[in-house]
């Protein structure tokens, strides 16, 4: 992904469920795909709004990431 390549630490997932787990410990953006296995990006980012102690984190949803 080009966000590491210009400094950013990326931290990748292969679907929603491992994505919502990446989100619990460090996060401060998530660029996620609307059609990730297991949990799209929709229902990741209602199941992330729901969790207080990540519920502000910012979220760039996708069709094709």
């Amino acid at each position: 992904m080009w966000l590491g390549s210009v400094g950013y630490r990326v931290q990748v997932a292969r679907n929603g469920r491992e994505a919502l787990e990446n989100v619990r410990t460090t996060s401060l953006l998530m660029v996620v795909d609307l059609m990730m296995p297991l949990m799209g990006g929709a229902e990741l980012r209602r199941r992330q709004q729901a969790l207080p102690s990540i519920d502000r984190s910012p979220v760039a949803v996708s069709r094709e990431v």
